[in-house]
């Protein structure tokens, strides 16, 4: 705040500071996903504890999965009859609020010293509800720009759901492996080369799943950091 207060002062003066130069940056959705989205999920992931979040795995997928649908649901159908909205915008506008970001409450476990398990699914929980939420955005994406909505592209939904977020880990645990070994083969006591190219190899997965796989890339890059 004081950093943007003072390049408005200084902006009439000194003409390095004109703020016109920042018309030509534009926000986009893809700049969000594959610049700040990955990098922001691969760490998240890495200070996870892998044994704890595994061990916990069951009831950290079904709220992930199952309670993320139950509130889009939810959600989705009551705004549909209280607004009288189609379902489907409903339901891609309550697909876009339900995720969920604890990064409050987190802080306030460790200051609390809440239980580790606690902690473990409420984290875990986080992470795979955003993977959950774009893959269930861009289904009910696909559904609305077709027009209708059938049986068969239901079952052409579900069938999507399962493949994207499958195919994510998939993707995820097939790259970390690889990178696991050829971090064994490249390392000589350089501390500088595990995390570049870590970091490197989390972009690329991310991009390789999204693009050129069409699976989850948050998945990918969440099961590769764990």
């Amino acid at each position: 705040m004081i950093l943007g207060l003072a390049v408005n002062f200084f902006s009439n003066d000194w003409p390095i500071f004109e703020l016109h130069h920042f018309n030509q940056f534009h926000l986009t959705s893809e700049l969000v996903l594959f610049v700040f989205l990955s990098a922001l999920v691969f760490e998240s992931a890495l200070s996870l504890d892998a044994r704890a979040l595994i061990k916990n795995l069951a009831p950290i997928l079904m709220m992930a999965i199952v309670g993320m649908l139950i509130s889009v649901a939810l959600v989705g159908f009551g705004l549909s009859w209280s607004l009288g909205l189609p379902l489907i915008i409903a339901l891609l506008f309550a697909s876009l609020i339900s995720a969920t970001d604890p990064v409050a409450v987190i802080a306030l476990f460790k200051e609390l010293g809440v239980s580790k398990r606690l902690s473990v699914l409420v984290e875990g929980e986080s992470l795979m509800n955003d993977a959950t939420a774009i893959v269930l955005f861009n289904i009910l994406m696909m559904l609305m720009l077709e027009g209708h909505f059938s049986s068969a592209n239901g079952f052409d939904a579900a069938w999507q759901f399962l493949r994207f977020f499958l195919g994510g880990i998939a993707v995820g645990v097939a790259s970390g492996i690889f990178v696991s070994e050829l971090l064994v083969r490249l390392y000589h006591g350089n501390q500088g080369i595990p995390v570049v190219l870590s970091l490197v190899l989390a972009y690329f997965r991310f991009i390789i799943a999204e693009h050129e796989l069409h699976v989850s890339g948050v998945m990918s890059v969440l099961s590769a950091a764990i």
